[in-house]
């Protein structure tokens, strides 16, 4: 069940009034709130912007929830409620402190007492646009709620060392995925515990000589959880091995990144608009 009533009701707008700002009849909004009629994705971009949140959370898939901060304005966007209480929200991540120390709360956000029953909650300004195909923009402030572990397919906050990231949530067997929802990003890599990204991987290799493309990407490890893979496609005639390339990669950086695994393709599958294919090459690595 979606959760466009809730939020109408939170707001204090009537069918009519919320009707009137999407273009629809009465009726139509009172068929999306029962689920007779699905969410047009039109109405639901709409509703994202009336109400500060994902299209994920109205459509009931998740507990994230977003906000958005007016320019050169310290305080958020909010309906006036009387019953609220004060959300801190987090700023910079300092070092080996807990993510709600005090040291790391800027200031606190008040929210409807009802929208945080139990637990813990904090709100994080987002940072970057990785999240925007689930329109999660740059800037929106993101409701967290706190808790140990996240399903398959949720969006979540999660902290890494001292890295926190904005990223849908995969898990394939026991190994983590963090996956954007930008196309121009690839899924993070979590190897024994350290945050590796393709992309800067992947540049270093094609920085040699004779390389003419290359993809990182990471597999499956009992080991490490993930293990960074690369497929390579040479210049003919480079006369380059996976070792040589696994050795140029561990003077650049460092060894974590390094690929545990090189190999050399003629050429990498692709897209008809030319972008390469990750689960294409993450498919033939795992049917090995």
């Amino acid at each position: 069940m979606n959760r466009l009533r809730e939020l109408r009701k939170q707001h204090g707008l009537t069918q009519d009034e919320l009707g009137q700002a999407l273009g629809v009849q009465k009726a139509a909004i009172c068929k999306y709130e029962t689920g007779r009629v699905p969410l047009p994705n039109d109405a639901l971009m709409q509703l994202c912007s009336i109400f500060h949140v994902t299209a994920d959370y109205i459509l009931g898939r998740d507990t994230v929830t977003t906000m958005f901060k007016e320019r050169g304005s310290s305080s958020a966007l909010f309906m006036p409620v009387t019953d609220t209480v004060g959300v801190p929200l987090v700023g910079r991540v300092h070092a080996g402190l807990p993510i709600l120390a005090d040291e790391n709360i800027t200031e606190y956000i008040p929210l409807p007492a009802g929208d945080v029953t139990a637990g813990d909650y904090f709100y994080m300004e987002v940072e970057g646009d990785c999240m925007i195909g689930d329109f999660i923009p740059e800037g929106a402030l993101v409701l967290v709620r706190m808790q140990n572990r996240v399903e398959s397919g949720h969006i979540a906050i999660v902290r890494i060392g001292d890295e926190v990231l904005v990223r849908k949530v995969k898990w394939l067997n026991n190994t983590l995925m963090l996956i954007p929802s930008n196309p121009k990003y690839e899924p993070m890599i979590i190897s024994g515990g350290e945050n590796i990204h393709p992309a800067e991987v992947t540049n270093v290799i094609m920085a040699m000589p004779g390389v003419k493309e290359a993809a990182v990407y990471g597999l499956p490890d009992d080991t490490w959880g993930e293990r960074v893979k690369a497929s390579v496609v040479l210049y003919p005639e480079a006369g380059i091995t996976p070792e040589d390339i696994r050795a140029f990669c561990k003077q650049k950086i460092a060894g974590f990144k390094v690929p545990k695994e090189v190999e050399l393709l003629p050429e990498l599958p692709k897209t008809p608009s030319g972008k390469v294919v990750i689960r294409e090459l993450k498919a033939r690595s795992m049917n090995k």
